[in-house]
């Protein structure tokens, strides 16, 4: 993922995480997505869509992914919402 985001070379974009399938983290898991969490906030990142299966996963997240707090993040429970989402701050970003 990371070389991808290098590969736009500062050009603005959206993510969306498909958690769907997650069945929980390690602690050492939850430390690495924070850290890659905190590069993703030096980067061009319009927007973050996140979509879970079951709300634990979410709040399992929240409680242990501190760097997100910087982030246009919503979460959602299927990825047709998220899509839709990601679309309409697309077109926010291009009219500002």
């Amino acid at each position: 993922m990371k070389q991808a985001i290098k590969q736009m070379a500062g050009k603005p974009f959206t993510i969306l995480v498909n958690e769907t399938a997650a069945t929980g983290a390690t602690p050492e898991a939850l430390e690495l997505a924070n850290e890659y969490n905190e590069w993703l906030n030096q980067q061009a990142l319009i927007a973050k869509a996140v979509v879970y299966s079951e709300e634990v996963f979410k709040q399992i997240d929240i409680s242990n992914l501190p760097a997100r707090k910087q982030q246009n993040i919503r979460f959602f429970d299927d990825t047709q919402a998220a899509d839709s989402w990601l679309a309409e701050e697309i077109n926010l970003n291009r009219l500002s």
